[in-house]
């Protein structure tokens, strides 16, 4: 009985880890700085939040219904819905 009851649950762990990472290889997110939001045409000493955020301020809408909209506004939305 208890080598069933060892075996059921291996069996459930490989399962249903498995289904994580398929699940996780299906979003393949990419994380940490991301380079193509630079405005690097901005020298660091003149304007650093620009040289940093420039084109992700340039490309990014805020919504209508927000006053602001940011990175950890961007993660509450996604965690919401």
């Amino acid at each position: 009985m208890n080598r069933q009851i060892v075996l059921f649950s291996a069996l459930s762990l490989t399962i249903i880890t498995a289904c994580k990472q398929k699940k996780m290889d299906s979003k393949k997110e990419t994380h940490g700085i991301h380079l193509e939001y630079m405005d690097r045409s901005v020298k660091p000493g003149d304007d650093f939040f620009r040289y940093v955020n420039g084109h992700w301020v340039d490309k990014t809408e805020i919504p209508a219904d927000r006053t602001r909209w940011g990175s950890f506004d961007e993660l509450r939305q996604n965690t919401e819905y």
